[in-house]
């Protein structure tokens, strides 16, 4: 660890957009990333990698203990909303009880560290109108319930622990790394694939 630093960690970050905020945080502060699979090789050597399980509630709290962080930035658990009706648990646990353990561990640390916990649009109700930030909530999918339960575990956090939690409402991302479980990157795939003359030239959709 750089002392000078701010000491700054990233859950999540072998994911899509933790792995970016991993990049564009490098260099700026004293970086350590939680993740549960291998790093993408390019970003590999960027901070210092840990494997965490967020759903380990005793090896979260260690981590946090060891580590102490300035600020934390919580991208790690399950984005897709369509994969979230195969099995409503899965987003259940890995974005609400796995917030809540990144929480209670940094609660119990006695932690002043910021917390940033990106949370999603998807917590709105359908709407034809363009979305405000007091606009009628209405989750639709296993995916927006635990995303609105992850922001709730966070205003709570802030009001009753005094943890310093920011909460933000993200719309749809899109570049590189992402999976092609995703529409967009579906697309861009079967594009490329195309391109280079490995398909017949259909785009697949739905």
């Amino acid at each position: 660890m750089n002392g000078t630093l701010p000491i700054v960690l990233v859950t999540g970050a072998s994911g899509f957009a933790g792995s970016h905020l991993v990049e564009h945080l490098s260099g700026h502060y004293d970086l350590t990333c939680w993740t549960r699979s291998a790093p993408p090789p390019d970003i590999a050597n960027l901070g210092t990698w840990a494997r965490i399980d967020m759903l380990d509630r005793e090896h979260v709290r260690q981590g946090i203990l060891a580590l102490r962080p300035t600020a934390v930035y919580h991208c790690a658990g399950s984005a897709h909303v369509a994969h979230s009706w195969r099995d409503t648990a899965v987003p259940l646990a890995s974005n609400a009880l796995a917030t809540h353990y990144l929480l209670d561990a940094l609660r119990r640390a006695g932690s002043s560290s910021r917390v940033i916990i990106p949370g999603s649009a998807n917590v709105y109700a359908a709407s034809t109108r363009p979305l405000r930030e007091d606009s009628v909530l209405g989750p639709a999918s296993p995916y927006a319930v635990s995303k609105l339960a992850q922001e709730e575990l966070g205003r709570r956090a802030l009001t009753e622990d005094g943890v310093d939690v920011m909460l933000a409402r993200a719309f749809n991302h899109i570049g590189p790394r992402q999976s092609p479980a995703f529409a967009v990157a579906g697309w861009a795939r079967q594009i490329a694939r195309i391109e280079r003359g490995d398909a017949d030239p259909v785009i697949r959709v739905g």
